[in-house]
């Protein structure tokens, strides 16, 4: 992973944003984050990650870069965020980056995106022994 060694924090933060709920439907709701910036100089694609909510730590698999699949050529930063459903849409959260999981694919079909997420998932959970 690289990292931004000008951020001497290893938590960053992002606030919670509507999404278009693609994620929901494929049964992956994700957090989408404001200011994916906050990323430089990190590779775009997935990573396993901490995210923080309130005062409580998650695991969560996160996606930084563009949605190909959606047609969009600009970075997002989204956390699917294991084991929460709440909803926190305006509320500021902390997460931190730590191991990387794959590159930034393109998918011809939402099916072969859902079966990766399943594998993304399964891969962190691997990580954190879940």
């Amino acid at each position: 992973m690289s990292q931004n060694s000008e951020n001497k924090d290893p938590w960053l933060t992002g606030t919670v944003l509507r999404g278009k709920k693609l994620g929901r439907t494929l049964s992956y709701p994700t957090l989408n984050l404001s200011k994916p910036e906050v990323m430089k100089g990190y590779k775009e694609g997935v990573y396993a990650c901490v995210v923080e909510i309130g005062s409580r730590n998650y695991y969560g698999a996160l996606y930084y870069g563009p949605r190909i699949f959606l047609g969009e050529n600009y970075a997002v930063l989204e956390i699917f965020v294991l084991n929460f459903s709440k909803e926190v849409y305006g509320e500021g959260i902390r997460f931190k980056p730590q191991q990387y999981i794959r590159d930034v694919l393109s998918f011809s079909s939402t099916k072969k995106l859902q079966q990766q997420l399943q594998k993304d998932v399964a891969e962190i959970r691997r990580i954190y022994r879940l």
